[in-house]
């Protein structure tokens, strides 16, 4: 999904799901009969509790589910897109990054690397594309009953606004993350990072100084919704998983 974008998909889920659990429901029934009426009434009671199952886990996937959306927010080597990717596998979510979106606006495949990115890629209009892209990506994923995170810098308090609304305008639960480090473990975050994508150093850090110079403070209504979390703490990303379970129950 992170490949093609397809994200208004995912509505089919769940019709596969019960499509599956019926064929599954389906195959039981046809080995009792197969079976003739010869059949033992020790198999009977085990191919008919099977066809419940099925029918059972096809009933589930038709419930209506609150999946929350989660809201990571940072600057550049603040360790949010480190910690996104680890709450989809705890959360079940799906993942939605800000970088890959942009790209996919400009035409670069998202797994493209050494591109050249096109001057007006980081623009304020291109920005503002972006945000309502992955605006529209979390509201298809969350009308498909699926737990979103939402991977970005959302410096901006509009920016974060058009991401919360995709979740109240549903009556579903949001969390904003807040990403954060020292100075000192940014800096030396992006150094790394620098060198491994074989990027300036200095052009890096002046785009992490922009960052944290644009960033807007949280507003007494966000602060009722956000986490807090020092990302060079010890299990921190337990912490994490732990707090986003005990807000979205």
């Amino acid at each position: 999904m992170r490949i093609s974008g397809d994200y208004a998909l995912t509505r089919l889920l769940s019709v596969f799901r019960v499509i599956e659990c019926l064929s599954g429901a389906r195959r039981a029934l046809r080995r009792r009969a197969e079976a003739g009426d010869d059949e033992q009434p020790a198999l009977l009671a085990e191919t008919m509790g099977a066809c419940r199952r099925y029918l059972d886990l096809a009933e589930r996937h038709t419930e209506f589910r609150f999946p929350p959306l989660v809201i990571g927010i940072g600057v550049a080597g603040s360790g949010k897109s480190r910690f996104t990717r680890t709450l989809v596998s705890r959360l079940g979510a799906i993942r939605v990054c800000s970088d890959v979106e942009r790209r996919r606006l400009h035409g670069i495949h998202p797994q493209a690397e050494k591109t050249r990115l096109p001057v007006d890629m980081f623009s304020d209009d291109a920005t503002e594309k972006t945000y309502q892209r992955l605006a529209k990506c979390a509201g298809s994923l969350l009308d498909a009953g699926l737990p979103v995170c939402i991977d970005g810098t959302c410096l901006k308090r509009e920016q974060r606004d058009l991401l919360r609304h995709q979740a109240e305008g549903r009556g579903l639960p949001v969390l904003l993350i807040s990403f954060e480090a020292d100075e000192a473990t940014l800096e030396r975050r992006i150094v790394k990072r620098a060198a491994r994508l074989d990027v300036p150093v200095e052009e890096s850090l002046a785009i992490l100084a922009r960052q944290r110079e644009a960033f807007e403070d949280f507003t007494d209504e966000e602060r009722r919704l956000l986490i807090r979390l020092d990302t060079t703490a010890d299990n921190a990303a337990e912490t994490l998983a732990g707090l986003i379970q005990e807000h979205v129950r």
